[in-house]
């Protein structure tokens, strides 16, 4: 637990820090290796340039812990920022592209299970309701007596309020489950936050986290130093 509160409290100090200088994406990026976010580092030379690095590189809590951390090379925020903005503004005007970023997700088992035990749910309610409305029409046809119609309607009125009580509880469970939105919806998302030719910084990065869930990275090239050339592989999870 204290570690766990001492992670909390250094993710909101490198937030706080890196607040005051433009990053698109900052907190928007996951590293591609191991699933940890990825923090603002700055280079120790005098220009100063800032990279996204993964947390496991520098926070203090991987080094105290005994894990390794990452091995995943920083990324240039300048280069990622201007990509990704760039690329949304091409989505903006192409979105027959959208579809490249939904991915077709299988529905997990417990899903399917609990639409087919509703759905066995809802048969048998409507299989009750016809057997409450043949109750009733034998008792006005004389068929049955008063008290035999009274008993087996209270016992169809029992199992009815069991299955509501059933269908409500997997009715909630499916409620949490968020839906896939469709490339239309994801197009008037993108239209609303991108749809101007002129953008301040702080637009920018608004309109980023109103479209944007994540962005994964991993820099594959092997060139280092000042004459390095970047080469990044970029997968975006749209909202």
């Amino acid at each position: 637990w204290q570690a766990a509160q001492k992670q909390l409290q250094e993710n909101k100090d490198f937030a706080k820090r890196n607040l005051k200088r433009d990053y698109l994406l900052n907190g928007l990026i996951t590293c591609v290796k191991c699933g940890r976010a990825m923090v603002i580092s700055h280079s120790g030379c005098k220009e100063h340039i800032s990279y996204y690095a993964c947390l496991s590189q520098k926070s203090s809590s991987y080094v105290y812990s005994g894990q390794e951390p990452c091995t995943a090379r920083q990324v240039p925020t300048k280069i990622l920022d201007e990509y990704v903005f760039n690329y949304l503004l091409e989505l903006y005007r192409n979105p027959e592209k959208i579809a490249e970023h939904i991915e077709a997700v299988p529905e997990r088992k417990d899903i399917q299970k609990h639409k087919a035990t509703l759905q066995q749910m809802i048969k048998a309610e409507n299989e009750l309701v016809k057997q409450r409305d043949s109750v009733l029409r034998w008792f006005r046809q004389k068929m049955l007596s008063e008290s035999e119609v009274e008993s087996q309607l209270k016992d169809i009125g029992r199992q009815l309020a069991d299955i509501a009580q059933i269908k409500k509880t997997y009715e909630a469970e499916l409620a949490t489950i968020p839906p896939t939105r469709s490339v239309a919806e994801i197009a008037a998302t993108i239209k609303l936050n991108l749809n101007k030719d002129d953008f301040t910084m702080n637009e920018k990065r608004d309109a980023l986290r109103a479209v944007l869930e994540r962005v994964i990275v991993e820099r594959v090239d092997k060139t280092r130093g000042r004459g390095s050339r970047p080469e990044i592989n970029v997968k975006l999870k749209l909202k």
